[in-house]
C-alpha cells in the first residue's frame, strides 16, 4: 500500500493551515488517511461519534481565529503534526503514538482553555 504519498501532501498542506477550518480539514484529511492505513472501521466510527459530540458542543471554534491564543494553537498543532507525520513515514508506532496524544493534549487546551477568545 502507498502510505507516504497520501500522508506527505498533508504534510505541505499542514505547513500553511492558519485558519481554524483549514486546520480542521487538514486534521480530517490525516484521520482518514490513518483509518485506510490501519483497516479498522470501529475506531473510525468511534471517533466519528465523538467528532459530532464536539461539533455540537464547540460550535464557535472559528471565532478564535487570528487571536493570540489561536495562533499559539496553530503554532503547537503543526508542530506536532508534523511529528505525527514523521513517525507514521518511518513506521515508528511508538513514536507516533506519543505524537498522537500531544495533538489531543492539544486540541483540549484549545477547547477547553478558559482564557478570553
Amino acid at each position: 500500500m502507498a502510505v507516504w504519498p497520501r500522508f506527505s501532501s498533508i504534510s505541505r498542506r499542514s505547513l500553511t493551515a492558519k485558519s481554524w477550518s483549514k486546520v480542521a480539514e487538514v486534521e480530517q484529511a490525516s484521520h482518514e488517511a490513518i483509518f485506510d492505513l490501519v483497516q479498522s472501521r470501529y475506531i473510525q466510527l468511534i471517533f466519528h461519534i465523538n467528532q459530532a459530540f464536539s461539533v455540537g458542543r464547540f460550535p464557535l471554534a472559528a471565532s478564535r481565529d487570528g487571536t493570540p491564543q489561536h495562533r499559539e494553537f496553530v503554532r503547537a498543532w503543526r508542530e506536532a503534526k508534523l511529528l505525527e507525520l514523521a513517525a507514521i513515514a518511518e513506521g515508528d508506532v511508538e513514536l507516533g503514538t506519543m505524537a498522537a496524544r500531544h495533538i489531543r493534549n492539544i486540541w483540549h487546551r484549545r477547547f477547553w482553555s478558559k482564557k478570553p477568545s
